[in-house]
């Protein structure tokens, strides 16, 4: 689609993107041991309960079909090896 396809282009590309993570990371440390710690369990135990719910539900990444298609990892695989 090309660089006309999107509406805005970001100034001094990845400048801000690269700040802002910096400036989050800073924050998450200043925040303090247990706080972090928190932080990271909470994440983790996200991550897990997700987990047990997309393999529940067969959803991605427990299932063969992408969630953008019809078409499935083997079929892909298949083409490219052709």
């Amino acid at each position: 689609k090309g660089k006309q396809y999107f509406a805005w282009r970001m100034p001094l590309y990845p400048l801000p993107a690269v700040l802002a993570i910096a400036m989050w990371f800073y924050i998450f440390i200043s925040t303090g041991y247990t706080m972090m710690m928190g932080g990271i369990t909470v994440t983790l135990l996200g991550i897990i309960a997700y987990m047990i719910k997309a393999k529940h539900n067969q959803e991605w990444p427990f299932t063969a079909t992408l969630p953008i298609g019809e078409a499935t990892l083997q079929q892909l695989t298949d083409e490219g090896n052709e």
